[in-house]
């Protein structure tokens, strides 16, 4: 199956993000500190100091649960999701890089700073978060967005983009949610994923075979002196490669869109 310019993923693994994005819309940046207690929003003392006071705050309501994110820039959406203990600070530096051309969307994921804290491990299923970044895209009036996790939001992404075909344009069996009948289904859209090689906590070894769950390109960058949060410790290099990945992946939409229009 060919996918369509709508859906698009990228994936940060030591920062793992997947995107999915729509035409039409346009992208942003982010960036938040690793070693950061989810709760407290702490300036920067870089480039990007001035950030908490550039963003706008908003709410999405995901089935009642109300889910905190801040905005930067107008163009096509991306949606940033952090990771263990982190908050939307994180992709600070992301945001900065992107948002002169995409509306850059960074959540707190629910139980994190200002988003609700709803009781009950229940609460916390996998499909609520994924419902989540759904629920963010839905407020921010967009049908498709490019999704980008780090941590435990990484595993989030992967998931909008298997489970959430409104969002990704894909076309999965069955409806979301359903258990498949294989471990999980596959991604169809293009994949770009980081890792930083001193992370400790996601080691190398498991990026073999992740090719095996994606039924399209795969980009996989290493960076050698980069450890678990890898868009802060590389935030130069994420983000350049970031822009030039999805400006590639825009180039290639447009030039088959021109060819069909030719047929």
């Amino acid at each position: 199956m060919q996918v369509s310019r709508l859906c698009r993923v990228a994936l940060v693994t030591s920062a793992l993000a997947i995107s999915v994005q729509s035409a039409g819309d346009e992208p942003t940046r982010a960036e938040q500190p690793g070693a950061e207690q989810p709760g407290a929003e702490q300036p920067d003392t870089g480039g990007t100091a001035d950030i908490t006071e550039r963003v706008e705050h908003h709410h999405a309501d995901s089935s009642g649960v109300k889910i905190h994110y801040v905005t930067l820039g107008e163009g096509p959406l991306v949606v940033m999701v952090h990771g263990f203990p982190d908050f939307w600070y994180t992709w600070r530096h992301q945001m900065d890089a992107l948002s002169d051309r995409y509306r850059v969307a960074a959540l707190d994921l629910r139980g994190y700073n200002q988003s609700d804290k709803p009781p009950g491990v229940e609460q916390y299923d996998m499909k609520l978060l994924a419902g989540d970044v759904v629920a963010v895209v839905r407020a921010e009036k967009r049908e498709k967005a490019i999704v980008v996790g780090h941590d435990w939001g990484g595993a989030i992404a992967w998931n909008v983009a298997m489970y959430e075909p409104d969002v990704c344009e894909q076309n999965y069996p069955g409806e979301p949610y359903r258990e498949p009948e294989t471990p999980f289904p596959q991604v169809l859209a293009p994949v770009l994923m980081f890792h930083g090689l001193g992370d400790s906590a996601l080691l190398p070894g498991a990026l073999d075979g992740t090719w095996r769950w994606i039924d399209n390109e795969l980009t996989l960058v290493t960076v050698p002196k980069a450890g678990h949060w890898v868009q802060q410790d590389a935030a130069e290099l994420v983000s350049k490669t970031m822009r030039s990945w999805l400006a590639d992946r825009e180039a290639v939409a447009d030039r088959e869109a021109v060819a069909g229009e030719r047929r």
